[in-house]
């Protein structure tokens, strides 16, 4: 669906938005070129636990006019709560994500005299949850440590070890069953005074 709209001639290119492959139809009315703005790879590694990070990246605007670019982003379709200006960048990161939350995007692109241009049509993005296994550790016979972990079904888990927290080392790698869950014994705990443990998800 394409939008027709005016600006006076002092307002900025406003860029486009696009969701997925499908670009969202919104074009000023007689010109030839426009900004597009992709959603990109949203949410692939948390900030802090349920918080995630979205990367929006786009073409720079062929308005000689534009000097930066804001994104615009809330809870509700239409109603941005929130500002993220990046400057002259062809790319902005939004922090602070909340699991299984979804927000919707839109940009504008101003010029030197802080005139903006209208919002580029809306993009929305579902923000999934990451799961964090969980450990539990228990003594066993001989001075060994058996570790009981819970993570995501059929994904496979490198276990760590260390003594300084500085320093890990791969001491094994197991794959969750389908209740999620599988154990791994230590059996060289016994040579040291102090040992630590964490996992890796190897398909995150």
């Amino acid at each position: 669906m394409i939008i027709n709209c005016e600006l006076t001639a002092k307002q900025p290119r406003p860029p486009e938005l696009s969701s997925g492959n499908a670009p969202l139809g919104f074009r000023l009315t007689g010109m030839a070129r426009y900004l597009w703005l992709l959603l990109l790879a949203l949410a692939t590694s948390p900030t802090a636990r349920g918080a995630q990070s979205a990367f929006l990246s786009w073409d720079p605007s062929p308005d000689p006019s534009v000097v930066g670019y804001n994104i615009y982003y809330g809870g509700e379709s239409g109603s941005y709560t929130n500002l993220v200006s990046v400057g002259d960048l062809q790319g902005g990161v939004v922090s602070g994500l909340d699991e299984g939350a979804t927000y919707y995007f839109v940009v504008t692109a101003f010029d030197d005299l802080g005139q903006e241009s209208v919002f580029s049509n809306e993009a929305s993005y579902n923000v999934p949850a990451v799961q964090a296994a969980q450990m539990q550790i228990s003594g066993a016979a001989g001075g060994t440590f058996r570790l009981v972990v819970t993570g995501l079904s059929g994904h496979t888990y490198e276990i760590q070890a260390t003594t300084n927290f500085s320093d890990w080392t791969a001491i094994g790698t197991q794959t969750a069953a389908a209740d999620g869950c599988f154990s791994f014994v230590d059996y060289s705990a016994a040579d040291y005074r102090s040992r630590f443990y964490r996992t890796r998800d190897t398909q995150p």
